[in-house]
Formats: structure tokens, C-alpha cells, sequence
């Protein structure tokens, strides 16, 4: 009898420590299976990370943002400050006010300026001379350009009134024009704006009548002046002809 109890006792222990051991096992399965699909899904999130990192762009860091608008501002103070020393005792312009940035190129500065001499306010663009110039700054040089300037009468060339040499500048003077330019005109923005605030929305375009103005009449009166010019051309070789043909009568005359 004690032999029978005994071995159930034994049953009993051997029962429950193989049941206890299938539990830690069916655990130990569990955690293993929870790790793997941890790590898959790292691994997912990674690979979709990194494919979206492809086509997305990195925001620029704000210290770099602020060295160069700090930069943009010192060489907008410089260019204010040789205006002013310049038109300090300027017999024909004196400095009204300097313009934002109205055109693409950061290295360009724009200023208004008064010409004393006509009564009329000039558009005064500063271009940096760049050590490789091929063009010597000189008053012979600035004589010479503005004798070719004044001879591009063209209506889609701007005007150039005046240029002038300064120390590492060229300083050009255009005329004022209220309404900007053509570009201005079809996106219908102010020409002081900055340019990169002007043509962010689409422009409506120009009205037919307006259309045909800048792009038919100045055609028509640029065929014009052509045939005037080669109708005087033909009048004075018609002149020198003549008077190559009576001068021929006369020493045939005299020859006689």
C-alpha cells in the first residue's frame, strides 16, 4: 500500500514538472515569435524611411539661412554707402532711395536717383567689374560706350542714359520706366518688388490691343525706317549717279 502511494506521489511530481516545463516552453515560444515580428517591423519601417528619404528634400539650417542674409545685407549697406559718398557733391544726380532686389541677379543693386540736369528720375543699376574685364575703366572707354548705347535704338532694349566707372563698379543710369518691364506688365506686378515675390502667381497676359501694340506696331515701325533708310540710300546713289554722269558731259565738252 505504501509502495502504491508512494509511486503516485512520484507520478504526480513527475506530471507537474513536465507541465510546468511545456508552459515555459510555450512562453519561451511566444517571446521568440513577439521578437521576430518586432524585428520585421523595424525592418519595414526602415525601408520605407529610407525609399520616402529619397524623394523628399532636407530643410535648410537656419544658421546658413542667417550668414547669408547677413551677407546680402552688409553688401547692401556697402553698395548705399558708396552712393551716398559718391552723390555727395554730384553736379547732375542726387540719391533718392535704394530699390530692393527688383531683378534675379543677387550681385546687382538698384537705387533711384534724380538727374538735376533734365528734371527726371533715372533708374541707377551698380554691376560689379570682375577682375577678368576684358574693358578697361577709363573716360575714353566710358565716352565709347555710351556713343554705342545711344546708338541701340531698339524698342525692346532699355535705354542706357549714362554709364560711369567706380572703383569696383560700373554704374549704369536708365530711364524710369512707372509700369516695369514687359514681364511686369503681363504678370501685372509692381516693379519695386522684390523679384521673388513678383512672379509667383500666373499672369493673366496682355488685352489683344495691348498684345498687338508691343509685338505689330513696333514691327511695322521698325519696317518702316528700314525702307526710309534704303529709299534715302537708293535717292543719294541716284544723286551721285547724276552727278558722275554730268561731270562726264562736261570733260567730254571740253574735250571737244
Amino acid at each position: 500500500m505504501k509502495v502504491q502511494v508512494k509511486n503516485a506521489l512520484e507520478y504526480k511530481e513527475v506530471s507537474r514538472r513536465a507541465d510546468s516545463s511545456q508552459s515555459w516552453i510555450s512562453i519561451a515560444c511566444v517571446l521568440v515569435g513577439l521578437g521576430f515580428v518586432a524585428l520585421a517591423f523595424l525592418i519595414i519601417r526602415k525601408c520605407r524611411q529610407s525609399s520616402q528619404s529619397k524623394h523628399e528634400y532636407s530643410a535648410v539650417k537656419t544658421e546658413g539661412g542667417n550668414d547669408k542674409f547677413r551677407g546680402e545685407n552688409k553688401i547692401r549697406n556697402n553698395a548705399l554707402l558708396a552712393c551716398k559718398k559718391k552723390f555727395i557733391d554730384n553736379e547732375r544726380y542726387d540719391l533718392i532711395s535704394q530699390l530692393g532686389d527688383i531683378g534675379f541677379r543677387s550681385d546687382k543693386n538698384w537705387f533711384t536717383v534724380h538727374d538735376k540736369t533734365l528734371g527726371a528720375e533715372r533708374l541707377l543699376t551698380l554691376v560689379p567689374l570682375p577682375s577678368t574685364c576684358p574693358i578697361a575703366p577709363s573716360q575714353q572707354t566710358r565716352e565709347t560706350l555710351i556713343e554705342l548705347f545711344r546708338g541701340l535704338q531698339h524698342p525692346y532694349i532699355h535705354p542706357v542714359l549714362d554709364i560711369d566707372f567706380w572703383k569696383d563698379e560700373a554704374a549704369i543710369f536708365a530711364p524710369l520706366n512707372p509700369t516695369g518691364s514687359l514681364k511686369d506688365l503681363i504678370y501685372q506686378s509692381f516693379w519695386q518688388d522684390d523679384y521673388e515675390k513678383k512672379y509667383v502667381c500666373r499672369g493673366e497676359g496682355l488685352p489683344l490691343r495691348t498684345a498687338n501694340d508691343f509685338f505689330r506696331q513696333d514691327t511695322v515701325v521698325i519696317v518702316e525706317d528700314c525702307r526710309k533708310r534704303a529709299l534715302e540710300d537708293i535717292i543719294e546713289e541716284d544723286s551721285d549717279l547724276s552727278e558722275n554722269n554730268s561731270l562726264d558731259e562736261d570733260c567730254n565738252s571740253s574735250l571737244r
